[in-house]
């Protein structure tokens, strides 16, 4: 397992969808926002402070198992999203 390549930076979706790899820094604020929709919070219990969500993105970023991705449609940010091997 870890000589496999970490996953895609960019999967190839059709238009208007679109995904890029999460900015810890750009958005770790949008994804706690996210989280802490009641829905989202019941379902996944991710209520953290942006903080820790950036430490976590940069861990992720930082390895190969895993890329945190902003889903998109028409280029407005959707969606969370983490790929796995």
């Amino acid at each position: 397992v870890r000589n496999i390549p970490p996953p895609p930076a960019k999967p190839e979706v059709p238009e208007p969808y679109a995904f890029r790899l999460a900015d810890p820094d750009a958005d770790a604020d949008m994804i706690a926002e996210w989280m802490r929709r009641p829905h989202l919070a019941e379902a996944w219990e991710y209520v953290w402070p942006v903080s820790r969500w950036q430490r976590y993105l940069r861990a992720q970023l930082d390895g190969s198992y895993s890329r945190p991705m902003i889903g998109s449609i028409d280029g407005q940010d959707h969606a969370y999203v983490e790929l796995y091997w």
